[in-house]
């Protein structure tokens, strides 16, 4: 058996950073590890803002309906 030797390269041949960004984002599209965490945090994101944009639907009906009838009701209680 051969022992493994170091690949000697010229100086000319070493990997650009485009070449090396590619082989990255390559890597990273093919690795499956952890896409059930993404997808669990990809679910929750999308339940937040749905919350999110209930409360404040929820926020304004209320300002709008409940503020008034109480500010109605202290104007006229004053006698305004």
């Amino acid at each position: 058996m051969m022992p493994l030797e170091p690949k000697i390269t010229d100086a000319c041949e070493k990997p650009s950073w485009v070449a090396y960004g590619r082989d990255l984002v390559i890597r990273f599209i093919d690795d499956r590890r952890g896409t059930t965490a993404m997808e669990y945090g990809i679910i929750a994101a999308l339940i937040s803002v749905a919350i999110v944009t209930t409360v404040l639907a929820i926020g304004v009906t209320l300002r709008d309906n409940l503020y008034t009838v109480i500010s109605n009701a202290i104007t006229k209680a004053a006698g305004g």
